[in-house]
């Protein structure tokens, strides 16, 4: 059982950030950036259009997009619409991203492009570079035991394994990290795995939720 100091939510932290730190350097990537105040609000904004798509609390969401600025942008947009946000490697083979499409039950997915179109089944694709973000949004109501994302295993042993990630277990997990390691506003970190791999959402959230890049 979490007590309510050891857990704060990850968006929670990082709305905070956006008021105190707005000007500062969130998130960069092939030259491009966005400060913690345009995160907070283009997160803001698609977690928005999620709703209005239909995406509800503990429901999958894929997120199949190109690697770039864009990509924490839209793990925290699903978050704040109180969805689950699971990543998909488009390097990939075919048959492993429509065993994840099927088996994790998704129904909306993030994409940079239709390139997984006839693998996405029934699921609706959303082209990030062609939705038009507006400014409304109202934050979901969202609890510890709640899933923040979904990692597949490699599947070494058969058909991979999607495990639930819960929102309560990441944020006090960055915490725990971010004391260990003194992480603090001057720090810079590369992320260079893969974001299907778990590691990666642990680095990349424990560095902005202290106020890194």
């Amino acid at each position: 059982v979490l007590r309510p100091e050891q857990y704060q939510d990850v968006v929670s932290t990082l709305n905070q950030l956006a008021e105190q730190t707005p000007d500062a350097e969130a998130v960069t990537c092939d030259g491009l950036s966005y400060t913690f105040k345009e995160l907070y609000e283009r997160s803001s904004q698609l977690a928005y259009y999620l709703r209005e798509q239909g995406v509800v609390a503990e429901q999958r969401v894929g997120v199949a997009l190109e690697r770039s600025r864009d990509l924490p942008v839209a793990f925290l947009a699903i978050l704040k619409a109180g969805a689950v946000y699971v990543p998909m490697d488009l390097s990939y083979p075919e048959q492993r991203l429509a065993y994840m499409i099927k088996d994790s039950q998704m129904q909306h997915i993030l994409v940079s492009d239709n390139r997984i179109a006839e693998l996405a089944g029934e699921a609706q694709l959303h082209c990030l570079p062609e939705i038009t973000l507006h400014d409304s949004w109202q934050m979901e109501t969202v609890y510890p035991a709640q899933g923040a994302y979904v990692i597949y295993t490699s599947g070494s042993t058969g058909n991979p394994k999607g495990v639930l990630v819960s929102r309560g277990s990441i944020g006090m997990h960055c915490r725990s990290i971010g004391r260990r390691y003194g992480l603090s506003a001057s720090d810079r970190e590369l992320i260079f795995m893969s974001f299907c791999f778990d590691g990666a959402h642990e680095r990349w959230l424990s560095a902005v939720t202290h106020g890194g890049t």
